[in-house]
């Protein structure tokens, strides 16, 4: 969940409701005999998600490793079938990422939705080919401020959007000038309620921020480790509260 596209006629911003997740590694994706039905596989699954009513599509390679080639091609595919359609590029891979950004502007010249990588993170490995590949695509970036986080207990609000925004500078400067959103970190409640309740009040902060970031959230990440009907229950309640403040 993103932050807005255009204006309502109320005067309010709605957000952007991006598919989570396609996931390359699990699901019906993996479990396809071969690689061409996977790929048709995945394309099926992001349409089931646009006509369900999201307006963007996550494409995950969770941390990387085999996957990593295969989110280039993937991204490329749903880039060329979706053109109309926001496509975030998620894995932990820094320099992987930054090989799907290259395959996928290519594929469909000119696209007229941005790509967006998920994510810059301050001293990843690939950060700088991640932030040059982002420059040359006209792409966005997530900004996630995970590595200001300490042992134990969470950190404040104040570091993590100190980190936000040297990030933030740190790709204008290097050419970026697709959208930059700020990651808030969600985390399920069952198990980490404080961060929990940190995320909301970093959502609260980026709405009031002049950084010009989009606040973005993993609605998706509270319902982790709950049973079936609880998980959705969660699920539920956050967006709703996120949406209060800010996303």
């Amino acid at each position: 969940m993103a932050s807005p596209r255009s204006s309502s006629p109320s005067g309010l911003e709605p957000p952007l409701l991006v598919g989570q997740s396609l996931e390359l590694w699990r699901g019906p994706v993996a479990r396809a005999p071969t690689r061409l039905e996977a790929r048709r596989e995945l394309e099926r699954s992001a349409r089931r998600q646009l006509d369900a009513g999201a307006g963007a599509l996550d494409l995950n390679a969770g941390s990387g490793g085999d996957l990593a080639a295969e989110l280039g091609a993937c991204a490329g595919l749903l880039a060329g079938a979706f053109p109309d359609v926001p496509l975030f590029l998620d894995c932990g891979d820094a320099g992987a990422l930054a090989g799907a950004l290259l395959a996928a502007s290519q594929a469909v010249p000119g696209r007229p939705a941005p790509l967006v990588a998920n994510s810059l993170r301050a001293g990843d490995r690939g950060s700088e080919s991640l932030l040059r590949a982002a420059a040359w695509a006209g792409a966005g970036l997530v900004i996630s401020p995970r590595d200001a986080e300490g042992e134990g207990l969470p950190a404040a609000v104040a570091p993590l959007l100190a980190r936000i925004g040297s990030l933030g500078r740190r790709a204008r400067g290097a050419g970026v000038r697709g959208p930059l959103f700020a990651d808030a970190l969600a985390y399920p409640p069952l198990h980490d309620r404080a961060r929990c309740r940190r995320s909301l009040a970093l959502l609260r902060a980026l709405r009031d921020s002049p950084a010009g970031l989009v606040p973005l959230v993993a609605a998706g990440n509270v319902g982790h480790g709950a049973p079936g009907p609880l998980r959705r229950a969660l699920r539920r309640l956050y967006a709703a509260a996120a949406l209060g403040a800010g996303a």
